[in-house]
């Protein structure tokens, strides 16, 4: 029983030292494992690759973040607003018609009391080259005296002058 157990003991002791860490090994990490002692890496992620040991992150994405290593990916949407790299569906943020996500313009279809109910964003109703709705002033651009956005008239002679 004690040749046993000293058997043990030895098994035991060798195989510590070969599956433990010292302080003294220079680690040669394969997938976040050192081929020397074993040692499983705690990853350190900065950009999807872990500083100590070079591992890159198979992203696990949910809504546009790894759940892994807090990657946030850098959209490329397709026609249906799709990011093809992590399948983030856009949840259009707009502002002035334009989605700040995936830049998608707004083309104001679903239209209740002059609003777009899709981008919030008002459809202008102008008198003067004044929003009647909003009190927002238009930017004319004149074609031969008219503004090609509110269609407002230009009052100077603009066959002499150029508005």
């Amino acid at each position: 029983m004690k040749k046993t157990f000293c058997a043990v003991l030895v098994i035991l002791l060798v195989f510590s030292t070969l599956f433990s860490c010292s302080s003294e090994c220079e680690h040669d990490f394969t997938n976040g494992k050192c081929n020397t002692c074993y040692y499983e890496c705690e990853h350190d992620f900065t950009n999807g690759k872990c500083s100590t040991c070079d591992y890159e992150c198979k992203h696990n994405f949910r809504n546009g973040k790894c759940h892994t290593c807090d990657y946030e990916c850098e959209h490329d949407f397709d026609g249906d607003f799709v990011c093809i790299i992590c399948d983030y569906e856009c949840k259009h943020e707009f502002r002035d018609g334009i989605c700040s996500i995936c830049d998608y313009a707004c083309l104001h279809s679903n239209i209740s009391m002059y609003i777009c109910l899709d981008c919030l964003m008002c459809t202008h109703i102008f008198v003067d080259g004044i929003c009647d709705l909003c009190k927002y002033e238009c930017k004319h651009i004149f074609v031969d005296g008219i503004c090609a956005l509110c269609e407002y008239e230009c009052e100077h002679n603009w066959e002499s002058l150029v508005c």
